[in-house]
């Protein structure tokens, strides 16, 4: 069983890990597609490799959209699971407060 401090610990570094998933998503998400409206191109942009860079250069720019909303789905899937965890956990005492009865 975890005491207090340790789960503290464990529960920090879930978090860290799925902030800095988040950020970098949104970096590649900024990089990508700056200056580019989806809705607005035309089939043979999602076909050339004009729009793409690395770690996807000389790849299709249909390859990295796709790759992007799957990496998106994946870290709102982690996201969510950590919190049915947390939600479906036993009440902690940290601190004198009791977690998880709220």
């Amino acid at each position: 069983m975890l005491d207090g401090k340790h789960l503290e610990q464990v529960t920090d570094c879930i978090q860290n890990t799925l902030q800095f998933q988040f950020q970098i998503s949104w970096q590649l998400l900024d990089i990508h597609l700056t200056g580019a409206a989806l809705t607005e191109l035309p089939n043979d942009e999602f076909l050339s490799g004009n729009r793409t860079r690395w770690p996807f250069a000389d790849k299709p720019f249909h390859e990295l959209a796709a790759w992007l909303n799957l990496e998106l789905m994946k870290n709102a899937a982690e996201i969510g699971y950590c919190r049915f965890l947390y939600a479906s956990s036993p009440p902690q005492i940290t601190g004198g407060q009791v977690r998880g009865s709220e």
